[in-house]
């Protein structure tokens, strides 16, 4: 892999949402492949911060930042879709809300761009994500065309299984020998973080 230190991200693409069907055994189900849909990902950790005095002076400080907020600016989500991340019930064709759904676990990983052509990019993975249902604003065509678009706001934090909160990968050399090896498995698996040998 390369080092391309001090290169900024271009692009975000690839995101991929793995459903944790089990937590405690480190089991999934099928991947949700939103290529083609992404808009954007921000993430924002959640640090909390601890100060011990003694003496009138700081003594120690601990600084925990194992959960966090992620959001999703997508093109659009499918009844599919929802039905994974939600907990929308299918009820003769359409997707029926009862208010007794509950949001399922998710491993999401994404890449971003360093060069416009590819050749360098950044991997990332959160361990464990639950998305809430969110705003949705749809809007008359008025003077100029606006497209509908989904965001999506999920809480990441530490995986039972795995012990992980997140895993990026920078600056990869997607050229190199070997790299699409570990791009496919990064995306393909869903506790993959690296080459096992």
């Amino acid at each position: 892999m390369s080092n391309y230190a001090g290169k900024t991200n271009i692009n975000v693409q690839e995101i991929t949402i793995i459903p944790i069907t089990d937590e405690d055994e480190g089991t999934y189900g099928t991947a949700l492949d939103l290529t083609g849909r992404a808009r954007s990902v921000t993430y924002t950790p959640n640090v909390k911060e601890a100060k011990l005095y003694g003496d009138g002076e700081m003594q120690e400080k601990v600084i925990d930042a194992t959960e966090g907020s992620i959001t999703l600016a997508l093109n659009y989500l499918t009844d599919s879709d929802r039905q994974t991340l939600f907990g929308e019930n299918a009820q003769n064709g359409s997707n029926v809300v009862t208010g007794s759904e509950q949001p399922v676990p998710c491993v999401v990983i994404f890449k971003s761009l360093c060069k416009k052509d590819g050749s360098v990019a950044n991997l990332y993975k959160f361990f464990r994500v639950t998305f809430k249902p969110s705003e949705e604003s749809i809007q008359q065509i008025e003077d100029n065309v606006t497209y509908s678009t989904v965001q999506i706001q999920g809480d990441y934090r530490v995986n039972k299984h795995n012990k992980k909160l997140m895993a990026t990968r920078r600056h990869v050399d997607t050229t190199a020998t070997g790299a699409s090896t570990i791009i496919d498995s990064w995306f393909s698996t869903a506790e993959y973080t690296g080459p096992t040998t």
